[in-house]
């Protein structure tokens, strides 16, 4: 084990990141959303339907608005993202529909 590497402290090992938008900064919503709060600040947060299923699979993992989880993780360099399973379908239906306005 490498003495130097900085382990994780225990609160960030519980926990993987869900990131999601605030509510009072989006006015249109992917439908099937629900609200849920921002672990760290409290914020009211949208929860899309693949992040509710994402949630349902990994019980470690958490929502954070968007500002918390970049602030949280801004200076770290082993950061790792992925994208929730049905979330770029999601998009992808989101964006179209709003070509229709």
């Amino acid at each position: 084990m490498d003495k130097n590497k900085k382990q994780p402290s225990q609160d960030e090992a519980e926990f993987d990141i869900l990131i999601c938008a605030r509510t009072k900064d989006s006015a249109d919503v992917l439908k099937g959303s629900i609200w849920d709060k921002c672990r760290d600040c409290q914020s009211s947060v949208w929860i899309s339907l693949s992040g509710q299923r994402a949630m349902k699979g990994n019980k470690k993992l958490v929502p954070f608005c968007i500002e918390c989880a970049y602030k949280k993780h801004k200076d770290s360099k082993d950061m790792e993202i992925q994208a929730a399973p049905g979330s770029l379908q999601e998009l992808q239906r989101y964006l179209a529909g709003r070509k229709k306005h």
